[in-house]
């Protein structure tokens, strides 16, 4: 199969994986949780950061041209909900997170550089989420809400699981990784040195 053919199939898959994520609840206590986070945050590991990139950003033109793909809905209006910031954080956070994971191209990533990656990837999502959910709720809609009810809401309740998905995933992640990563080029020095090195028959 071609490369260009497998590498859309991977982008499509992962987008569904993250917009199937959005809808998959598992009961917590206080508040349930969606395994949407934890989709994203194999997308940034498994997947080229492009590609990464690509998925949700696929997954975000989806939900606002209209399509029910968010948690609330979908519509360009979703951009002022006070949830989107989280949304923009996936793609900025697959994208940091795969550059992470490619420092090394060559190797296959250990735990230790996954770990990282997924923790990085969960700073800038609650990083960029708390801003939207704080500058939306406070400015936009003009609530007098308490800055401690907004963390609570937007971090406390729902960050414990997320970053236990960050400690076990890159686990996970290092046993897929050779699935959805293609066998890095050999240069065409080190690709000629091989072949004069090869005995012949």
């Amino acid at each position: 199969m071609h490369e260009r053919t497998r590498n859309m199939m991977r982008v499509a898959l992962f987008t569904a994986l993250i917009t199937a994520g959005a809808f998959i609840r598992i009961p917590f206590p206080l508040v349930p949780f969606t395994l949407q986070f934890m989709f994203v945050l194999l997308t940034g590991l498994l997947l080229e950061r492009r590609l990464a990139l690509s998925a949700v950003a696929l997954y975000i033109l989806m939900g606002l041209i209209g399509l029910p793909v968010f948690t609330g809905g979908g519509g360009p209006d979703y951009i002022l909900r006070p949830t989107f910031g989280y949304i923009v954080g996936f793609a900025v956070g697959v994208w940091v997170s795969g550059s992470i994971v490619a420092a090394r191209p060559a190797e296959r990533p250990g735990y230790r550089r996954l770990l990282v990656a997924s923790l990085a990837n969960f700073l800038i999502v609650y990083g960029l989420g708390l801003i939207h959910l704080i500058f939306v709720t406070r400015i936009l809609l003009g609530r007098d809400t308490a800055l401690a009810v907004l963390l609570f809401q937007g971090f406390v309740v729902t960050a414990p699981s997320d970053i236990a998905a960050c400690l076990a995933l890159p686990l996970a992640a290092r046993r897929l990784y050779p699935f959805f990563r293609s066998a890095p080029a050999v240069p065409r020095s080190q690709s000629k040195t091989l072949t004069s090195r090869t005995p012949s028959r």
